[in-house]
């Protein structure tokens, strides 16, 4: 009986002494496939990224102005070829051809960008040859004025202007892929052709844009086989089967990676050219799209569109749509009366509006900029008002909170501590800023609606400011934030957490008041 007494105060003392010597914040809740977990990501946890990413692109599209009547322009006068030439062949939905023909010209007949691609479809000069159709185009060049880095234009001794020739393929009106039903059947036939090279509409689809020789290439790196389509040589590996063997999905190829873990599947898709890597993703959300546009048993409708279009119309960020101009109005903090106050709960036992920044570097892996360049409150007119800028909304500094500990498990020995030298302003201060701050001249001013922080990164090793951008980027693909790069000589990320993931951000804030609250507990009971 003693012995099994001493066992139990054993283990009771062992538990405390693991709390007290905790060294840095881990919270309790967590983001499933976020930074290094997605090394051997899960199906469940995949199929949930899949659905976010393929929401998150729904901003990137229908933000372009010709997105407003894309879906009206392809029903009234393309639906009638596409649904026929589809259904020659069982395994291609027509809105798979009507997701590409909105994504690829956002359904502009004579769409040509002077590059190759031309029509409905963009088919390129050496793909509409290989699919057997007339393709009739001549390289031209034309004349434009040569500029220096600030714009002017250059002249020679004589102040005559100076030129360079810029090229460009122009195409002829009899060049077949002008022609709606031939440019869709040729569509059609280069999918079929792609299917049968990799057996899967997932394969087909990633490469449509990408290219047979790109996903090969993508293939090989994540396999670590030679990929091919037709192997002829030995070592060689057919795709199909390749992708049979493993049950491979574009998906799982794009989020089994990180800088750190297969990098070199990661570099590869970060360096494909014209956004590539999420075509898959974007083309998905077309066909959701043009479904709820045009299927009745999707809850949508023309008006329904127009409205969800409206929304993200010409917005340069996600953060425009994030928003409404109430909210915008009811956010902002006008003056630094306001923002004082606004720390201050409104009635006992209610949570105040804003509150302070956690401070214990060590631990949460991030320090307020208090001096050196651009620290934070620089511009309040009274040094005793400099505190209130260093704090935020609870939902604001969870997501800083949270981005500190991914980073800091993604990056290991490398991780150095974060600083933030921008959280809450006040309308003045903003006002203040703008003389000399060209970020600070917007019109969504999210610093002073309490919604932001910056991350400055001219300091950082360029392993941590790569694993910073690829976190970022994740945590956008996963709809819980949008970041940006400030304009100019800033060197800074602009972080605004989504609306719909601040209930998430504000139990990491709760959480991180807990453990601090417990460590310095530990502290105190270590020096009695």
């Amino acid at each position: 009986m003693m012995f099994a007494q001493i066992f139990v105060v054993v283990a009771i003392l062992a538990s405390a002494g693991v709390a007290s010597a905790q060294t840095v914040f881990t919270p309790s809740l967590r983001i499933p496939g976020i930074g290094v977990e997605r090394k051997n990501i899960s199906g469940a946890v995949l199929d949930d990224r899949i659905r976010k990413i393929i929401l998150s692109r729904q901003f990137w599209l229908l933000r372009q102005e010709c997105a407003k009547d894309a879906p009206k322009r392809l029903f009234d006068n393309y639906w009638r070829i596409i649904e026929p030439v589809a259904a020659i062949e069982p395994r291609l939905d027509p809105y798979i051809i009507g997701a590409l023909i909105t994504l690829e010209s956002c359904v502009v007949e004579k769409a040509d960008n002077g590059f190759g691609p031309v029509g409905l479809c963009q088919i390129d000069i050496a793909s509409g040859k290989d699919l057997g159709m007339k393709v009739h185009v001549e390289r031209r060049f034309r004349l434009v004025p040569r500029k220096n880095s600030r714009g002017q234009i250059l002249k020679d001794r004589r102040g005559r202007a100076l030129a360079r020739r810029v090229y460009y393929w122009y195409t002829y009106p009899d060049d077949e892929r002008w022609d709606p039903a031939k440019c869709i059947m040729g569509m059609r036939n280069r999918l079929l052709r792609s299917y049968n090279a990799y057996g899967s509409m997932d394969a087909t689809l990633a490469e449509y844009h990408m290219g047979p020789t790109r996903m090969n290439r993508l293939l090989s790196l994540y396999t670590g086989q030679n990929v091919v389509r037709n192997p002829t040589k030995k070592g060689e590996v057919a795709a199909k089967e390749v992708i049979a063997k493993r049950q491979l999905r574009y998906a799982k190829i794009f989020f089994d990676n990180t800088p750190s873990w297969r990098r070199s599947v990661w570099l590869y898709l970060k360096r494909l050219p014209d956004d590539s890597e999420t075509y898959y993703f974007k083309e998905a959300m077309w066909e959701g799209l043009l479904r709820f546009y045009h299927d009745p048993r999707y809850g949508g409708g023309p008006a329904a569109y127009e409205r969800l279009q409206a929304r993200y119309s010409g917005a340069s960020s996600p953060m425009w749509s994030f928003f409404t101009e109430e909210e915008r109005q009811q956010y902002m903090i006008m003056t630094v009366e306001a923002l004082a106050k606004a720390y201050d709960p409104p009635r006992p036992g209610e949570g105040a509006r804003l509150v302070p920044l956690p401070q214990d570097p060590a631990f949460f892996g991030f320090r307020p900029r208090l001096e050196g360049s651009s620290p934070i409150g620089a511009k309040a007119l009274k040094p005793q008002d400099r505190p209130y800028y260093i704090g935020s909304e609870a939902s604001t500094l969870g997501a800083l909170v949270y981005i500190s500990y991914e980073l800091r498990r993604l990056t290991g020995a490398g991780f150095r501590i974060l600083e933030t030298n921008s959280l809450v302003r006040d309308n003045d201060y903003q006002l203040r800023l703008r003389t000399d701050n060209v970020n600070a001249r917007t019109s969504l001013p999210t610093h002073v609606m309490a919604k932001a922080f910056d991350l400055p990164y001219n300091w950082m090793s360029p392993q941590l400011r790569e694993n910073l951008e690829f976190l970022l980027q994740d945590l956008a693909y996963d709809g819980k934030l949008t970041f940006s790069p400030e304009s100019g000589s800033q060197h800074t990320d602009h972080v605004v957490p989504h609306p719909d993931a601040e209930e998430f951000f504000d139990k990491v804030y709760a959480g991180a008041e807990r453990q601090l609250a417990a460590r310095n507990a530990a502290r105190r009971a270590n020096t009695q």
